[in-house]
């Protein structure tokens, strides 16, 4: 359990739009989505991370930065 707020679902609802209009520009741009992150943008998505501790996992399991 952590000690973070609950999100609404409205902020859920948000979130998770967010990352479908990301997942949409990655396309457009021709770069190819790995799916390996979802698990980590999920948890963003339902607040048990914030964003910086989203970024910084991604980096870490991507290799980079």
């Amino acid at each position: 359990m952590t000690d973070r707020p609950a999100i609404t679902p409205e902020e859920i609802r948000r979130r998770r739009e967010a990352y479908k209009q990301a997942l949409a520009c990655e396309r457009i741009e021709g770069n190819a989505h790995d799916p390996i992150t979802d698990p980590i943008v999920e948890a963003f998505i339902f607040g048990e991370i914030d964003g910086d501790e989203a970024i910084t996992r991604i980096k870490a399991l991507l290799g980079v930065g």
